[in-house]
């Protein structure tokens, strides 16, 4: 084999090589989302009850099967029931997955309007805010751990 074939072999196992690991790093890995779905679950409850009066419907699945460039999207299945898909690549961090769980909630809250990210959304976004909902994530839940833990099982506001 000619010095320029070798490169060339090179080169292209290296490409082989990077594209391969970029691939596993997208993969959701199982092990980190085993328990948080189910966190998620709880949650999305509390959520439903504290910032709207349990009208989203019980039934929603919330899970971390997605990939793609989106940190979560909301699906309404053929049988009417939601669908939260969360991509484990872009939400490892509970607060910002807490985030984008309120951020769903309204879109499930404005569903039959579609209005996607429109004055319906952003009216149940603002209402979110207004009712202290990012003021808790983003704030008061740094004061608010239980001592000697780095996170918070329960809700607060479901305690």
């Amino acid at each position: 084999m000619k010095t320029r074939e070798k490169v060339m072999f090179t080169i292209v196992l290296a490409i082989i090589w990077v594209g391969l690991m970029a691939w596993l790093d997208s993969a959701p890995d199982k092990r980190a989302t085993d328990g948080r779905c189910e966190a998620l679950k709880v949650w999305y409850d509390g959520y439903n009850e504290a910032y709207f009066g349990n009208s989203l419907p019980k039934d929603t699945v919330i899970d971390y099967t997605g990939t793609g460039e989106y940190a979560a999207l909301t699906r309404r299945m053929e049988d009417g029931t939601f669908h939260i898909v969360f991509n484990a690549k872009y939400t490892a961090s509970p607060i910002f997955s807490h985030l984008i769980l309120l951020h769903e909630s309204c879109h499930i809250k404005t569903w039959d309007e579609f209005d996607e990210h429109g004055p319906r959304w952003v009216a149940c976004m603002e209402t979110l805010e207004l009712n202290g909902a990012f003021h808790r994530e983003i704030i008061l839940q740094f004061s608010e751990r239980p001592e000697g833990t780095g996170s918070r099982s329960v809700p607060r506001h479901i305690k």
